[in-house]
């Protein structure tokens, strides 16, 4: 036992043949702000970030094809991006940075996973080997 909780000598008592102490626990670590260290509020903030990021970039995906056509992969992402950080943004309160990092992480963790699970689709299918008509002449 260390000096803290080492009981008094007049607390302790026998009984039959045993020592009992009364021991009074304190508090060694207390949180000055009064907040938990881990706010579960962020947690759900990049799940409802990613969702409607994911479904807002789905949507607006055949608009940026037909106006960049040749730089839309990058356009898709950076929107992505800029969707997770405004809708951090929007659902943060009280404001604080990190919901905004967390939820531009959040768009650009969908861009990447997206484009990572059609590549895998499409290799399982063979699509990427299936020759264009062009090719074929």
């Amino acid at each position: 036992m260390d000096s803290q909780t080492k009981p008094k000598e007049n607390d302790c008592e026998v009984v039959d043949g045993q020592t009992i102490c009364k021991v009074t626990a304190e508090i060694v670590d207390i949180n000055p702000h009064g907040k938990s260290d881990i706010f579960l509020g962020h947690a759900y903030l990049v799940v409802v970030a990613a969702i409607l990021s994911l479904a807002l970039t789905q949507i607006i995906k055949p608009f940026i094809w037909k106006t960049c056509t040749e730089k839309s992969d990058a356009v898709i992402r950076l929107f992505a991006v800029l969707t997770g950080a405004g809708i951090a943004y929007t659902l943060s309160n009280p404001f604080e940075m990190i919901d905004v990092y967390l939820g531009a992480s959040a768009g650009a963790l969908n861009a990447f996973v997206i484009k990572m699970f059609k590549a895998k689709v499409k290799k399982s299918l063979g699509v990427d080997e299936t020759p264009t008509p062009e090719e074929e002449e």
